[in-house]
Formats: C-alpha cells, structure tokens, sequence
C-alpha cells in the first residue's frame, strides 16, 4: 500500500464496515504507536 493510498480513504470504506476496517485501523494505531519506540532503538543502534 502506498502512502497515497493510506492517506485517501478506500471508495468501499463507509460502505463495508467490516473486519477488513477494524484491522486496517489496528494496523494504522500499531504503527503510530509503535514509531517512537522503534526510532528511539535505531538511533540507540
């Protein structure tokens, strides 16, 4: 998935709200929360 992708919401997203959501939102908090945490790790080495 590419960043323009992430960033434009999927034409079917309000039409299915489904697991496929749920997961594509769990993803998106994982990532966000887990940034630091890894940035702090690469810069530490």
């Amino acid at each position: 998935m590419t960043r323009s992708d992430a960033a434009a919401p999927h034409p079917d997203a309000g039409r299915e709200p489904g697991p496929r959501n749920e997961i594509a939102f769990g993803l998106v908090s994982a990532a966000s929360y887990s940034w630091k945490p890894i940035a702090r790790r690469d810069r530490e080495g």
